[in-house]
């Protein structure tokens, strides 16, 4: 009985293995079309076409949903290219506008009017830390 119990684990540990490497291969494969997705989408967008760029953040979103990835640890550039409200490509002066403050920039979506704040305090304290030196 001991035995048979032993065996089973032992193809339940086989079949996961199975699974994991399967899993994988998905998500590497979806990590590639993602990224293809957010490119062809800058590409539509900076040609004026925003809506077939919209669709194609949204395909994206809906991948990254799927297989569980975060869109964060493909990049920071992918993170903030889109609205987070309304999953509208981000491209300045035709569906962003971006204002400087003394520590952080302001996006504001023209499309849902959503604020998103980043702050840029590493850049500041980089010039900083030049200008100690200097002296």
């Amino acid at each position: 009985m001991v035995i048979e119990k032993n065996k089973a684990q032992h193809r339940n540990k086989k079949a996961h293995k199975k699974k994991d490497k399967k899993n994988n291969l998905m998500q590497t494969v979806s990590k590639q079309s993602i990224k293809k997705l957010f490119n062809h989408a800058l590409e539509l967008a900076y040609k004026d076409h925003i809506d077939e760029a919209n669709k194609a953040i949204k395909q994206a979103l809906r991948i990254a949903r799927k297989y569980n990835i975060r869109i964060s640890k493909l990049g920071s550039n992918y993170k903030r290219m889109y609205c987070k409200k309304c999953k509208t490509i981000l491209i300045p002066n035709k569906t962003l506008r971006v204002r400087l403050h003394k520590t952080r920039m302001v996006y504001k979506c023209l499309k849902c009017g959503f604020i998103m704040r980043y702050p840029y305090i590493k850049e500041k304290s980089r010039k900083e830390k030049n200008k100690n030196s200097q002296d």
